[in-house]
């Protein structure tokens, strides 16, 4: 039978009618696995591209590993549809697949909430700008720099 082929592959594992349990004889899910290890799983492709598919009734979703990039979205492949991440500098890019900056985007991007906020900051000092959107929907704005920051 398929569950005494199985018992012999590995002792902590079993196959109950419809699941299949990997380090557990109780699997509760289609495959259930189960393990002290902190890396799970590995899936690995022997060409330059490799991904995994998610699907339910009407949706196909895929994480996706690919010429040094991590994609997550809808297409199995590069794609301006996914969210991209260069490995070598963990750019990501939302409509672009390869990002330039740290977060780079196509087209509009939307900041929510009560009183949404867009600060950019130099790194390692106390200089900033704001753009706020005020709860009466008025907008303002906010700076802060040296006057004498040292340059010419």
């Amino acid at each position: 039978t398929v569950e005494s082929t199985f018992s012999e592959i590995t002792s902590t594992g079993k196959i109950t009618g419809e699941e299949v349990g990997i380090g557990t004889t109780s699997p509760t899910y289609s495959l259930d696995v189960e393990t002290s290890d902190n890396i799970i799983a590995r899936f690995s492709s022997t060409d330059n591209k490799g991904a995994i598919a998610v699907k339910d009734d009407d949706t196909t979703a895929y994480i996706s590993a690919e010429n040094s990039r991590i994609g997550f979205g809808t297409s199995p492949a590069l794609s301006t549809q996914n969210i991209t991440m260069l490995t070598g500098n963990n750019f990501v890019g939302i409509g672009v697949t390869s990002p330039a900056v740290k977060l780079d985007v196509a087209g509009d991007a939307q900041l929510q909430g009560t009183s949404p906020r867009l600060v950019i900051k130099e790194t390692g000092t106390s200089q900033d700008f704001s753009l706020k959107v005020q709860t009466d929907g008025r907008f303002s704005f906010s700076f802060k720099c040296s006057l004498d920051d040292g340059r010419p």
